[in-house]
């Protein structure tokens, strides 16, 4: 897959319908992610759960989130625990759509909430992963350079 548009039905293909079931805290955020159709996991050649490393991400609009945490990160990590917790138990926070822009991608949840992470570009640290728990990865950003992984292939 090398064009925008395949790398973003690819991510909404993988990320569509899946529910943010945790998350853990070790220098970086991993967010969990399960899928699940009617209480069933559902076959469709995507992985039943995955992990979602990010590095630069917020919640909601930058410039807001910007103002609450004076950009400091020593007030940004704890608030962005804090907005998982809500997330995690507000009900229902399943994947409803995902958009990829050429700085970010934006990951929206059929709470209302939505998460947005930093593409990196060149010399960056930043980056973001998404990992098959106990398996492959299925999308990595680093650079201007992006891998998805064709679940056709398999």
């Amino acid at each position: 897959m090398n064009n925008h548009l395949e790398f973003e039905s690819g991510l909404r293909s993988l990320l569509k319908g899946m529910l943010f079931t945790r998350f853990c805290f070790e220098t970086r955020f991993s967010l969990y992610f399960v899928f699940e159709m009617n209480g069933e996991t559902e076959d469709n050649g995507f992985p039943g759960a995955v992990r979602i490393l990010l590095s630069d991400w917020w919640f909601g609009d930058r410039d807001e989130w910007e103002l609450q945490t004076k950009g400091d990160w020593k007030m940004e990590e704890p608030l962005l625990g804090v907005r998982l917790v809500k997330l995690r138990w507000s009900g229902n926070p399943v994947v409803s759509d995902v958009k990829l822009s050429k700085s970010k991608v934006s990951i929206f949840f059929e709470t209302g909430e939505i998460i947005h992470s930093t593409l990196p570009a060149d010399g960056d640290e930043f980056f973001l992963r998404i990992d098959e728990i106990g398996g492959d990865t299925w999308f990595e950003a680093t650079g201007y350079d992006f891998y998805l992984k064709d679940p056709k292939v398999l």
